[in-house]
């Protein structure tokens, strides 16, 4: 299995020799595995090959999404994906464990956990491991034995700490920093939605990563960019923006305050660092910046800042900090609902930040044109055309279902080309890894057009719904318009449209169900 290179070849085959000789068993072939083959066992064993791609389409999908999708179990870490995350970590744990019976844990098993649980989003996890590793009587000196956390494991441990809620997506949809999500955090027992983070006193996520950022110091060990984006991210949760500009102003002679009050030419230059220091400003200092701002209702400056040190430093403008920028414009240009108690207003906090409908096509329109091209994912437009739905404007949301209709396709097409080579490969005799992994890449290509399905549905049942509300009584909408939507968006209509005319009502059953079954068959 190890020949071969394939990840989940190596688990199986593992899985495999405790399975039929007993766990037991399987704990004497770990222990006696020379250094290197341990370590190439674990170097296959990446989460990245088993949690990544999965966990990026789970992040799209939202609580809405999720549940019309029969997928509720996504935003329940009892079940479905997160269920899955465990058993791996479990099954990495019991691995390690067998090891480290005849040999002590070294550096490199200690890195490989607190890996898991960051990919994983299980800070109890990290929390664990961090304990295990950093336990130490005052005697005990740093050796083989005992080895002492580097500056990836003391990242890998901040990023546990902080990448827990933007995993989740009922967590991940609560970090906006309000009164009405940010309070609940200060309870001992706040409600599941927002269990993701801690926020003051010595539980909160700032002063977690403070302590840990304090023993990073005081071991002598320096920190990197990602150190400092993830310190960022620490103090912006609980609204601390004052220390963020701290630590850009330390770190990189950013003066926010100033690069907000003047013109780039009166500016100080901002601290020079060649291409290979550990402090040269990436991608992951944007995402940061438009991360950090982002959920504390401040999209202008995070624009102005991502703008401000992409040019400085001559770093792209990655898409994952336009998909930020783009979901904290949408939530903040919507209208916030009064909420009441006792019949009297509730200060929410929704409104701190609101932005103009118009500002998610600003966005939209500066992001796809010079010098930046973004070529959106589906999920951004998602953002736009139910924004275009909230401002009534029907007709450039249709042009923009049309391009989002691009993307659908290609999808479609990946899943026609991967089932393809999936019935090709049962055909004939073929090695089992190989048929396994082209089958992990049907489920995944099934999963990403399910995804796919729902969006459009959802866009073209707010089409219907709201464009019937508001031009029923417009020349060309009922003899014309609902007509052409019909016929273009077949397979995406509700088993049942009505909707006015002049003269009267049309209850139309669209047969949508028993089209898409016939399609399958086709298949």
């Amino acid at each position: 299995a190890l020949r071969t290179g394939n990840s989940h070849s190596v688990l199986r085959a593992l899985s495999n020799h405790a399975n039929s000789v007993g766990f037991g068993e399987t704990r004497s072939l770990l222990s006696s595995m020379p250094p290197t083959t341990f370590s190439e066992v674990l170097r296959c064993l990446d989460p990245k090959h088993f949690i990544s791609r999965y966990q990026d389409l789970h992040r799209e999908i939202s609580p809405r999404l999720a549940k019309q999708m029969g997928l509720s179990e996504s935003i329940d870490f009892r079940r479905g994906f997160y269920k899955f995350c465990i058993l791996f970590i479990q099954d990495v744990k019991n691995l390690l464990d067998a090891r480290h019976n005849h040999h002590p844990p070294t550096l490199t098993n200690y890195k490989y956990l607190l890996k898991v649980a960051r990919a994983a989003g299980h800070p109890h996890m990290a929390e664990y491991i961090w304990q295990s590793m950093t336990a130490r009587r005052q005697n005990d000196k740093v050796s083989d034995d005992l080895p002492a956390p580097d500056a990836d494991c003391y990242n890998y441990y901040l990023s546990a700490l902080c990448s827990h809620d933007n995993i989740n997506p009922l967590f991940r949809y609560r970090l906006r920093v309000i009164p009405d999500n940010l309070e609940p955090r200060h309870w001992r027992d706040p409600p599941y939605s927002l269990r993701g983070h801690k926020a003051g006193g010595a539980k909160g996520i700032r002063a977690q990563a403070a302590l840990v950022f304090r023993q990073m110091v005081e071991a002598g060990i320096s920190g990197n960019e990602e150190t400092f984006c993830l310190m960022m991210i620490s103090m912006a949760r609980e609204g601390e923006l004052s220390a963020v500009t701290s630590i850009l102003r330390r770190v990189w002679n950013i003066d926010v305050e100033q690069l907000l009050a003047s013109t780039e030419v009166e500016l100080p230059v901002p601290k020079h660092y060649p291409r290979h220091s550990p402090f040269h400003p990436t991608k992951l200092l944007l995402y940061t910046i438009a991360h950090t701002y982002g959920i504390n209702n401040q999209i202008p400056t995070a624009l102005r800042l991502i703008d401000y040190i992409s040019s400085q430093y001559s770093v792209p403008i990655p898409i994952d900090a336009w998909k930020v920028l783009l979901q904290w414009t949408f939530v903040l240009s919507v209208d916030p609902k009064t909420r009441r108690r006792n019949g009297e207003p509730v200060d929410t906090g929704k409104h701190i930040g609101q932005l103009p409908r118009e500002a998610v096509s600003n966005l939209w329109n500066t992001m796809i044109s010079e010098p930046y091209k973004i070529k959106p994912t589906l999920e951004m437009y998602n953002y736009l055309i139910i924004n275009l739905s909230y401002r009534q404007r029907f007709e450039e949301m249709q042009i923009r279902m049309e391009e989002a209709r691009h993307l659908v396709k290609h999808d479609i097409r990946t899943l026609s080309h991967a089932q393809a080579i999936f019935d090709a490969t049962t055909r004939r005799p073929s090695p089992v890894n190989l048929a396994e992994q082209r089958m992990r890449d049907l489920v995944f290509a099934r999963l990403r057009v399910r995804r796919n399905r729902q969006y459009v549905e959802r866009w073209v049942r707010i089409l219907t719904k709201r464009g019937n509300l508001s031009l029923r009584r417009a020349e060309g909408w009922s003899d014309q318009a609902m007509p052409n939507l019909v016929r273009d968006w077949m397979f995406f209509l509700p088993q049942n449209i009505m909707y006015d005319t002049r003269t009267g009502k049309v209850d139309l059953e669209t047969g949508t169900k028993q089209q898409r079954a016939l399609r399958y068959l086709r298949r």
